[in-house]
């Protein structure tokens, strides 16, 4: 069973009820994988992963509880570049917030959700789940 799944990873659990038919298809198919990736591997200039861009620190425009208790208001995700993010917005798995109330929402965060959409990972915290909406601290 697959418990967690995002841009560049996954968590596969067992349990002792799992047949041992079971174990060994993940372990064929964790191979195969391996097999694949390995066979794949060119000597190229490292690329920054998924998980390194999408957590990658935001520039703080105030404390957390001061951008928590403005009034908020709902835009774009264009006309929210340069704004300031009025709520959490985290990934699920693993739950870690992508933004704080307080971060300034930039482009490159922005087309980072995009990514996240296309890949159809379930972003939380956006008044739109289907969308591209965000709250934004109203100052």
């Amino acid at each position: 069973e697959l418990e967690m799944v995002s841009g560049d990873y996954c968590l596969a659990m067992t349990s002792v009820s799992d047949r041992k038919e079971g174990l060994d298809r993940l372990a064929d198919a964790l191979s195969e994988i391996d097999e694949i990736y390995n066979a794949s591997k060119k000597p190229v200039k490292a690329e920054v992963g998924f998980i390194e861009r999408v957590y990658k620190p935001l520039r703080r425009v105030c404390a957390l509880y001061e951008a928590f208790d403005l009034p908020r208001k709902i835009v774009s995700f264009d006309d929210a570049v340069g704004k300031t993010s009025g709520l959490f917005i985290y990934l699920y798995p693993p739950d870690i917030p992508l933004i704080v109330p307080g971060e300034e929402i930039s482009d490159e965060f922005v087309e980072n959700l995009r990514e996240c959409r296309r890949k159809k990972l379930a972003l939380k915290g956006l008044p739109d789940e289907d969308g591209e909406l965000i709250s934004i601290a109203d100052f």
